[in-house]
Formats: C-alpha cells, sequence, structure tokens
C-alpha cells in the first residue's frame, strides 16, 4: 500500500542501509555509508588552512590522499626541501578533530659534508686517476 517492503522497514529499525527487496544480502551498516570531509593543513613554519576540504568514504582513503598530496608537494618543491627546516602535514576532520599528522623533514648526514667540502672537478688525494695511474 504504501511501497515499504520488509527491508526497508528493517533498515529503519535497525540502521541499516539496503536495496529495495535485498533481504538475503547483509546489509552494510549506516555508519559504514556515509562520507565525511577531510581537510589536510600545512605548516611549515606558517600554518597554511585547507578551508576547502575534500570527502571521502573512509579513513583509509583520507591517508592515501594524505600521502597523495604529500608526495605531489615533495616533487613540486624538491629543489627547496633539503634547505629547509621541515614541515607537517595535519588531516582534520570537518569538525577541525586531528585525524592524524605526516612529518617531513630531510637530515644529511654528517658524512655528505665530507663530499660537499672539496670540488667535484678536482681529484681525490687516495684514489688514482687515470692521469697518474
Amino acid at each position: 500500500m504504501y511501497g515499504f517492503g520488509i527491508a526497508d522497514i528493517t533498515a529503519a529499525i535497525f540502521g541499516y542501509v539496503s536495496k529495495h527487496n535485498d533481504i538475503d544480502k547483509p546489509a552494510a551498516p549506516i555508519w559504514r555509508v556515509r562520507c565525511r570531509g577531510y581537510h589536510f593543513n600545512l605548516e611549515d613554519g606558517v600554518s597554511i588552512p585547507d578551508a576547502e576540504g575534500c570527502v571521502l568514504p573512509d579513513l583509509e582513503a583520507c591517508r592515501i590522499e594524505a600521502v597523495r598530496r604529500s608526495g605531489k608537494m615533495l616533487r613540486d618543491n624538491a629543489s627547496t626541501f633539503w634547505g629547509g627546516a621541515g614541515w607537517k602535514l595535519i588531516v582534520t576532520d570537518d569538525a577541525r578533530m586531528i585525524m592524524f599528522t605526516l612529518h617531513f623533514l630531510a637530515v644529511s648526514s654528517p658524512a655528505t659534508q665530507i663530499y660537499n667540502s672539496k670540488p667535484s672537478n678536482e681529484p681525490s688525494e687516495t684514489r688514482p686517476t687515470r692521469a697518474n695511474a
């Protein structure tokens, strides 16, 4: 009479999302179907909030998106990354609750100072060159 089936009534009572007349298959809980908004806020000495954000289905998708965005920022700023003090990507939900933080910092080993102290076109005193071998 009203167009509601037993699946619709069950879904309304128990909070499940179900397709009409799809009673044999287990329905997904409603809290797993809803998408959330996430914001990817950058801090590199200055706070750069992500006012727009994006909607993703779950936290796993949010983690993947955070790594993807971080990779793009690293790629686009590769020449300045090694000279900086580091940065972090703070991921929040729409209520601004922090979900997780990714930290990025380049730390050179003291051994690299040896390589940087000699010009690359001068032969090393400890290695023979073709001219003096």
